[in-house]
């Protein structure tokens, strides 16, 4: 159990849904003995949306609303799982959030109820942000869950109006989009055994996909909304990397930087050269790591717009 909670907390730390000191951890009955952790969310500031390491919801909810007089202490997530000394007993963690941040939809609870009554308001830019990693996060508990033999459900708890935007895979985000598809991708390039190209673009759950042969590879048709092109690349046959082609201004820089991390900048090989990034995007006890290149036609800001992606499996 001390080695799941191992790969739980390494999950989280990669995922940036949460961190904790492995050290505060306790043994025996109450393993993770309820803990309320830090977690990274996306809120709205004074210059725009913002990234915050945040143990108290509430706190950063009265800095946003000053014309609120108290808010309760929210987490924006914590975990609980106590152990059986004896092995007779259920074992168990739970994963608990006690705040709608991550939902894309949500009741405006300190809003004039005059106005907002049984409305949904429009969270939908800052789930897009961190929603997707918190999925990733609960999809590799799960994995991990599932290798020990055990079981894994979800609870709506106590406010049942959310019952309809999360089941056991995560929080619904309406039809995925293309930045919670790349989580997506790059977690299968990480996790699917298989070498072959074609089972590998398999495994990537696009309806109608056909794989067209190119040169080098294949070309997956039709490309995915929010794709120009997308191609499957092989290397002696064995699968290589995911080769994208944006539409427009689909995704940012900003973007990438909330859900893989801060990219690092490559030296431009030529003065027209498209600018780089590059992010890694590993995940606990898998075969393979991932690593995600953007390429943009300007130097990038927060606003660029994303160019081209690269999604190259690597061995660890």
């Amino acid at each position: 159990m001390e080695a799941f909670a191992d790969t739980v907390i390494e999950l989280a730390g990669h995922t940036e849904v949460f961190r904790v000191d492995r050290r505060k951890l306790m043994s025996g009955v109450d393993l993770f003995g309820h803990l309320t952790v830090s977690a990274r969310v996306s809120v709205f500031g004074a210059a725009g949306i913002e990234q915050r390491w945040t143990q108290d919801l509430g706190g950063e909810l009265l800095e946003l609303r000053p014309d609120l007089q108290h808010a309760p202490r929210v987490p924006a997530v914590s975990i609980d799982g106590p152990i059986s000394h004896d092995r007779t007993g259920p074992v168990y963690i739970s994963i608990t959030t006690a705040t709608d941040l991550w939902f894309p939809r949500v009741v405006g609870i300190h809003d004039d109820p005059a106005e907002h009554r049984h409305q949904w308001l429009d969270n939908s830019v800052l789930a897009r942000r961190h929603t997707p990693r918190f999925n990733a996060f609960l999809a590799g508990a799960r994995d991990a869950v599932a290798a020990l033999g055990g079981g894994w459900s979800c609870d709506v708890g106590v406010n049942v109006r959310y019952a309809d935007w999360f089941d056991v895979a995560g929080v619904r985000l309406g039809q995925p989009g293309l930045l919670e598809l790349l989580v997506r991708w790059s977690g299968r390039i990480c996790t699917v055994r298989s070498t072959n190209a074609e089972a590998v673009a398999g495994e990537l759950d696009l309806v109608e996909m056909r794989l067209v042969p190119r040169f080098g590879g294949f070309c997956i048709e039709p490309p995915p909304a929010g794709l120009r092109e997308m191609r499957v690349i092989q290397r002696e046959g064995r699968f290589a990397r995911l080769d994208m082609q944006l539409n427009g201004s689909a995704l940012t820089r900003g973007d990438l930087d909330a859900v893989f991390g801060v990219g690092v900048g490559a030296p431009r090989v030529h003065f027209d050269s498209f600018h780089t990034l590059t992010y890694r995007w590993n995940q606990p006890s898998a075969l393979y790591g991932c690593e995600i290149t953007a390429e943009f036609e300007g130097d990038p800001t927060a606003d660029t717009p994303v160019t081209g992606l690269s999604m190259h499996r690597r061995d660890r």
